[in-house]
């Protein structure tokens, strides 16, 4: 069986068992909420099966393998601005810990404009925060 079929296989397999699963998960009671806790785990189980459908039938093209070089500083770097992320989020709020969570490791991942890191931090910050708040109904963490 040639690697590309194997792997497509095994995708599938995981993912149909992955999306029979979800049917397990309780829905509440009442009706109340647009969207349930199976929504979710439901797109993703069929995605893995799309994307398993998609390698079978030869749409990926492998390349070459290659050694990846691990800049293991960076990591570190990263690392650390994650869990300090993590620390500050009940402290500072998801606000700001997120606008400058976002503005660091922009700037970690080779950006070099802080005014354009902290933009970009900006606008996702509060996108997020608008679909968890307001369309979600799901309150983040404040000040």
């Amino acid at each position: 069986m040639k690697p590309g079929r194997l792997l497509a296989a095994s995708v599938f397999a995981f993912g149909t068992v992955y999306l029979a699963l979800t049917f397990l998960i309780p829905e509440p009671s009442g009706g109340y909420a647009a969207v349930g806790p199976r929504a979710f785990p439901i797109m993703i189980g069929i995605g893995l099966i799309g994307c398993s459908i998609w390698i079978g039938l030869g749409k990926v093209q492998s390349s070459p393998v290659r050694e990846l070089q691990v800049n293991w500083q960076l990591f570190a770097f990263s690392a650390v601005t994650f869990f300090t992320y993590i620390l500050l989020l009940d402290s500072i709020g998801y606000v700001l810990a997120t606008v400058g969570f976002i503005t660091l490791e922009s700037r970690l991942l080779g950006s070099r404009s802080w005014l354009r890191n902290l933009t970009v931090g900006c606008v996702i910050t509060a996108l997020v925060y608008a679909i968890f708040s307001a369309l979600l109904g799901i309150p983040l963490p404040g000040v």
